[in-house]
This record gives C-alpha cells, sequence and structure tokens, in this order.
C-alpha cells in the first residue's frame, strides 16, 4: 500500500482512537459495549482501539485540509474513510469500532472494523497478512515460544482474560484464515509451536510443530482443550494456576 494512502489512515485511526480513549464520558455506551468483551480500559489504549461516532469527527476534524487539498478529499473518498451524498460529505465508517492490525514494528497494514449494525469486516481485504495482535505479541513469542492462532477478536480478549494471570499473551487472530504469510512471520519470531483453534491450516514445509484444535464451544473450553499440547510446561502450568487462581480451573 503506497505510504500516502497508509498516512490517511493512520490518520483516522489515530483521531478515533483519541477521541474513544480521552473522552470517556461521551462514549460510555461504547465503553460498555467493549466491557461485555472483556475489553477494558489498558486493552482500548495497548492496541489503540478506535470508535467513529455519527457526528462524523473525521470530517469536522480535518474540514479545513479537506476543503483547501481536494486531492487530500479525492483520496479519502477512493480509500472509504468518507463518503460523499446529496447531502454532502460524512465519515464513512460511521457506528463503527476500529481495531488496527499493526505488524512487529508497530507499522499499521490493515484495520479490523465492528460496524454495529452490519458486524465484522476488513478495511483492506486484499491485504494477505491480515492478523490482528501481532505487533502486542512479539515479545510474548520470543518468551515462550508458542503462538495461539483464534479465529475472531472477541474470542482474542476473552482468551486473554483467562490467561492475564501469566503476564503474557502469545495470541493472534487470524482475520482471513491462516496463509502461508503467517506461518513465515511466526518463524521469524522465533515461534517453535502453534496452536490452532478452529481453523484449518495449510499446507506448507515448515519446522513449526502444528497442533490443530476444533471449536469447543466456549473460549475457556478451547483453551481447556489446548492445555495438554502445550511444550512449554512452564507456561502451561502458569495458565492452569491462573485459571485455579479465578476459580474457573
Amino acid at each position: 500500500m503506497e505510504q500516502k494512502r497508509l498516512k490517511l489512515l493512520n490518520m483516522a485511526v489515530n483521531l478515533y482512537h483519541d477521541l474513544l480513549y480521552k473522552n470517556k464520558q461521551d462514549y460510555l455506551s461504547q465503553w460498555e459495549f467493549l466491557a461485555k468483551w472483556k475489553i477494558e480500559q489498558l486493552d482500548i489504549r495497548k492496541f489503540k482501539i478506535g470508535y467513529c461516532s455519527p457526528n462524523s469527527p473525521f470530517v469536522k476534524y480535518y474540514a479545513e485540509s479537506l476543503e483547501k487539498y481536494p486531492i487530500l478529499k479525492k483520496e479519502c473518498l477512493s480509500l472509504g474513510l468518507l463518503s460523499e451524498s446529496q447531502e454532502g460529505i460524512k465519515d464513512a465508517l460511521i457506528d463503527t469500532f476500529l481495531f488496527p492490525c499493526f505488524d512487529e514494528q508497530g507499522n499499521l497494514f490493515n484495520i479490523a472494523l465492528y460496524e454495529l449494525k452490519k458486524g465484522w469486516n476488513i478495511f483492506l481485504p486484499e491485504e494477505p497478512l491480515a492478523v490482528f495482535g501481532l505487533k502486542q505479541a512479539t515479545y510474548s513469542f520470543s518468551d515462550c515460544g508458542l503462538a495461539f492462532l483464534l479465529p475472531d477478536i472477541k474470542d482474542f480478549f476473552e482468551f486473554q482474560s483467562l490467561i492475564f494471570p501469566t503476564g503474557i499473551n502469545p495470541s493472534i487472530v487470524c482475520l482471513k484464515g491462516i496463509n502461508n504469510l503467517i506461518l513465515e512471520k511466526l518463524e521469524l519470531l522465533e515461534v517453535k509451536q502453534i496452536i490452532a483453534i478452529a481453523q484449518e491450516i495449510p499446507p506448507l514445509e515448515t519446522d513449526l510443530e502444528t497442533i490443530v484444535l476444533p471449536d469447543k464451544g466456549s473460549v475457556l473450553a478451547n483453551l481447556k482443550a489446548a492445555l495438554p499440547y502445550l511444550a512449554n510446561q512452564r507456561f502451561r502450568r502458569l495458565i492452569e494456576v491462573g485459571l485455579e487462581i479465578k476459580n474457573i480451573g
């Protein structure tokens, strides 16, 4: 993706995140909605989650620039950040939560979107590395040599809440399923074992130990089903102790 368009995407991500995070009293219903998914203040900050309100904050914040530089407006319309009608220009992501996807260096490459009326979508569907949580999990990968590959962002945060006492979370969400690029990326990040839950792994010549587990019906059941397969016994025991402390072991 060319740098100019990526810069615009970053502008939107930063604006929507700042509004959600720094103006909690104005977004109480949105915070309550995220809390139901086990997403709390630390997560909103750490993962730079944002929300586009119905009053078109991007259009209002950048009104002068959009008016002064027609090419900027054209690029935003082309990219899908803005929409145009007889009533004028407005944000195209109204009533949508943004879950930015950053690579291991912290560079934005995609956004997972949750629109309240339509559900999940991906901002750049053609992007092959459709992974959420990669930047935040990088150190966890090298620490325990393990990666949990999850199918859904909602499950990701519930999964994270269950293993929170361990202090690490070697989990990512494969938004478009697992592909070779994801596995190659994990190898470079010193992952030795992957446990894919409710997903298939494509054929690939790799040294990764791969475990594929079916969906057991709940995040807790999926985690418990994965524990016997963990090569890192210390990490496994930390998870078990954490579940016992939370009285859900």
